[in-house]
């Protein structure tokens, strides 16, 4: 598989940065990518400006929002993509 770029996944998802930077390492391999720090903006606002008000709306409250329990959409969101 050649390397491709992806680009960070937003600090405020994160409560830590360690666990972002993790994070972002898991990814990269899973799907064998590399991180091209200088392409990464382009690449987040291309995104960005694809996504409708309402999707940005809905991304941003992921890790804010929570469950009864406590725990964000973002986690449950994560979970239940696990395989």
């Amino acid at each position: 598989m050649t390397p491709t770029t992806v680009p960070l996944l937003p600090e405020a998802v994160y409560r830590a940065g360690r666990t972002a930077k993790h994070h972002r390492g898991l990814v990269r391999k899973r799907v064998g990518v590399a991180y091209d720090q200088a392409e990464a903006p382009s690449i987040c606002l291309g995104i960005h400006d694809s996504m409708s008000p309402l999707q940005r709306a809905e991304l941003l409250r992921l890790p804010e929002e929570r469950d009864g329990d406590g725990t964000t959409l973002f986690n449950r969101l994560k979970k239940q993509r696990m395989i």
